[in-house]
């Protein structure tokens, strides 16, 4: 998990947030599972191409 703690300026709130980490292959796994195929997959926001040097993994899929 990684755990993030959020501060909100100004106003002295602040949050915080666990996330779990998944690889590529679990993703796909589950979007498969779920009845998706998976149609596009890109390691940035900028939808560059999926690396391991990618910060993340973003999954685009179609229902079956």
């Amino acid at each position: 998990f990684v755990i993030k703690r959020i501060c909100i300026r100004g106003d002295g709130r602040e949050f915080t947030e666990r996330v779990r980490l998944f690889e590529k292959g679990q993703l796909t796994g589950m979007m498969e599972a779920a009845g998706f195929d998976v149609s596009a997959v890109y390691g940035t926001y900028d939808a560059d191409p999926f690396t391991d040097e990618s910060p993340r993994v973003i999954l685009f899929g179609t229902r079956r």
